[in-house]
């Protein structure tokens, strides 16, 4: 009874074809041309998709209500996206808003499904406005969409726009933090640019565009040109200068070798040549060439001596403890051999390191 009543008063849609969104102006025309439903009608489509699940009286819903999903794509037309991927994806929201509609809370459906469209329409904008995604917090969707209506409300107020207090005063009236505004502002006057391009000012270099319109501030300056090598690309430009894993291994390695070979040179030293080469070279704070020639009873000019050739016998230590076995330097003669079984075996060496001095224990600074 419902459905061939529903029928009768809804042939006129059911038989319209509607132009493709891709032609906006026509097809809003043609959504414009379409009878509004009447409160009655549309409780009563409602029952029906509800209680029955008749997807023409869904499809009457939809097609009375498209008059909504044009008004909101008109209305951010602004930011530079196709309004036939707007209508669609409003479209998408009007169809969610009817699945949830329910007839009997007393609301009408252009009224509930204003938010479902509303929603639909800017989640798809703020995806693709730009090919660097925005924020999808709540925060930075609502400055992204109410940026420009507080700008003009404070600019009718006599707010400049160039003052000192000025991101205090959009924070204020938008009930954010400053850092949240400049963060969006910051995102508002960038763009984006293809890693592919050339740096401004190589020769032949272009700049490619690959966002779309900055309809918040008008975009920014893309920086200055300069002389930059030839066949530069932006990607180029981003390199990480932190080191590899390889040079990071590298550098742990010759600095564990390092220290070792110090702990062995340092221990080789006398007494008191270690004492004054800690006290001068390896404390945070150096003792003067005064201070250690009282207290060791020399002058200061044989202290710079002792500290001279301590870091001479250290260096050499160090050295000798780091070149391989197999390592011969230069003009080296080679060893004399013995017999041993009638094979010749080169005679036992012992390594060239200073002979090692017992004294105080060595305080570990390094």
């Amino acid at each position: 009874m419902i459905s061939t009543s529903l029928a009768a008063r809804t042939a006129p849609q059911s038989s319209l074809r509607l132009p493709s969104p891709t032609q906006f102006p026509a097809y809003a025309r043609a959504v414009n041309a379409l009878p509004v439903l009447s409160q009655e009608q549309e409780t009563l489509l409602a029952k029906a998709w509800r209680d029955h699940g008749d997807r023409n009286a869904a499809a009457q819903l939809v097609l009375a209500h498209l008059r909504q999903v044009v008004k909101v794509v008109r209305d951010h037309a602004g930011y530079g996206l196709p309004q036939a991927d707007l209508a669609q994806e409003g479209t998408v929201g009007l169809m969610q808003a009817v699945h949830r509609f329910d007839p009997d809370r007393g609301v009408r459906l252009a009224s509930f499904a204003s938010h479902w469209i509303l929603a639909a329409v800017r989640e798809y904008i703020a995806r693709n406005w730009r090919m660097v995604r925005l924020g999808t917090s709540s925060a930075m969707k609502k400055l992204f969409f109410g940026y420009r209506s507080a700008v003009a409300g404070l600019r009718a107020y006599g707010v400049d726009r160039d003052s000192s207090g000025f991101v205090a005063d959009v924070a204020k009236a938008m009930e954010l933090s400053s850092e949240q505004v400049e963060s969006a502002r910051a995102y508002f006057s960038s763009r984006d640019l293809s890693m592919d391009a050339q740096v401004p000012g190589a020769p032949g270099a272009s700049m490619i565009h690959a966002g779309f319109s900055d309809v918040h501030s008008g975009g920014a300056n893309l920086g200055a040109t300069g002389s930059t090598p030839v066949g530069q690309t932006n990607g180029d430009r981003l390199g990480d200068p932190s080191p590899t894993p390889e040079e990071s291994l590298i550098d742990a390695d010759f600095a564990s070798h390092a220290t070792t070979a110090l702990r062995k040179a340092l221990v080789r030293l006398s007494c008191r040549d270690r004492e004054i080469l800690t006290a001068r070279r390896l404390l945070d704070k150096p003792q003067g060439l005064v201070e250690l020639g009282l207290k060791h009873g020399i002058s200061a000019e044989r202290v710079r001596q002792i500290e001279n050739r301590a870091i001479r016998q250290l260096r050499t230590d160090m050295l000798s403890s780091a070149t391989p076995p197999d390592t011969k330097p230069p003009g080296t003669k080679p060893p004399d051999t013995t017999l041993q079984n009638g094979v010749k075996v080169p005679p036992k060496t012992e390594p060239t390191f200073s002979k090692p001095t017992v004294c105080t224990p060595l305080v570990s600074l390094i």
